[in-house]
């Protein structure tokens, strides 16, 4: 994954692009490609995916500490190498943030890091 091909995907309308600039706290830019709108828990349900995406975080920008209270989140480093609750993950590597725990992100790369997420809401 790379940021030409998230902006391709962007330009053909495929994915919403945002920037966030200081996302959390953090600092630098970090640019958020989503791909998935967020659509009511069913009624039963436990879980249920409410948004999905990449998250592009620009060297050295970092993603500020942050704690999920009714959710919880899938990180999948797709580029570049993230520390993360002072775990370094790179590509290929997951961390999950439970409901009710904190993450932040760091972005160890010399250039691009690029984070495929999932947030579930608890229900």
């Amino acid at each position: 994954m790379t940021r030409e091909l998230l902006e391709i995907a962007a330009k053909a309308g495929s994915v919403v692009r945002t920037p966030r600039p200081a996302l959390k706290g953090g600092y630098g830019l970090c640019i958020d490609y989503a791909d998935f709108v967020p659509q009511d828990i069913p009624a039963g349900g436990t879980a249920r995916s409410y948004a999905s995406g990449h998250m592009l975080l620009e060297c050295f920008s970092t993603i500020g500490l942050h704690q999920h209270t009714n959710d919880y989140e899938i990180w999948t480093v797709r580029a570049g190498q993230i520390e993360c609750n002072g775990l370094v993950y790179g590509p290929g590597e997951s961390v999950v943030c439970m409901c009710d725990e904190t993450h932040e992100a760091y972005n160890l790369f010399h250039g691009d890091s690029i984070i495929e997420y999932a947030k579930y809401q608890q229900n």
